[in-house]
């Protein structure tokens, strides 16, 4: 039997025999995945429905795209510091709750524990996200990729009074150490 076979580039060959395809797929010159049909036919089909890799044939897979990063200790600890934030806050308002219906003797001591068990689960939660951003600065240390993101300072711009130097808002007309009053030669978005 005869076929017609599309080559790697997708062009249309053949018609071929059954042998001839047979040893193109084993010099790897065609492979199972192209398109062929019988001569007098048009029902097209994958080349591995009619022919079969001999032993000698070493199938391969190619990378396809480049591999992403997953996991990696730094993220399991972001996501538990996240966790214990986050059970901490919603145990605080369970508290707070419990203290809004409960007798006025018990209030005060609940509150008491909403608060502490906000604290404790924040300050746990920021010890688990400080041990990923130590593992993170290890790893840009040593050239390791990491996952997420490396914290950095954000810059902060202060005003001063060119009078005394005191500290004063942006939108102060005037400052209240001095009494001296202000020009604003301030930009919009500044």
């Amino acid at each position: 039997m005869n076929y017609f076979y599309t080559d790697t580039n997708g062009i249309v060959t053949g018609p071929v025999s059954q042998e001839e395809l047979q040893k193109m797929v084993d010099d790897g010159m065609v492979t199972l995945d192209c398109q062929a049909c019988c001569e007098g036919t048009e029902d097209w089909k994958m080349l591995g429905d009619f022919i079969r890799p001999t032993e000698k044939v070493k199938i391969t897979a190619k990378k396809v795209s480049k591999g992403r990063l997953a996991g990696g200790l730094e993220m399991i600890l972001d996501m538990v510091g996240i966790g214990f934030g986050a059970i901490g806050v919603i145990g605080g308002v369970v508290f707070f709750v419990l203290a809004a219906i409960a007798p006025w003797v018990l209030a005060p001591s609940l509150i008491g524990a909403g608060i502490a068990v906000i604290i404790n689960g924040v300050a746990i939660g920021l010890v688990f996200r400080a041990g990923a951003e130590i593992i993170r600065l290890l790893k840009k240390l040593c050239s390791l990729p990491f996952n997420g993101t490396i914290s950095a300072p954000r810059e902060v711009t202060d005003f001063r009074c060119s009078q005394c130097n005191a500290l004063v808002s942006r939108y102060d007309s005037g400052c209240m150490n001095c009494n001296a009053n202000f020009e604003h030669d301030l930009k919009p978005g500044l």
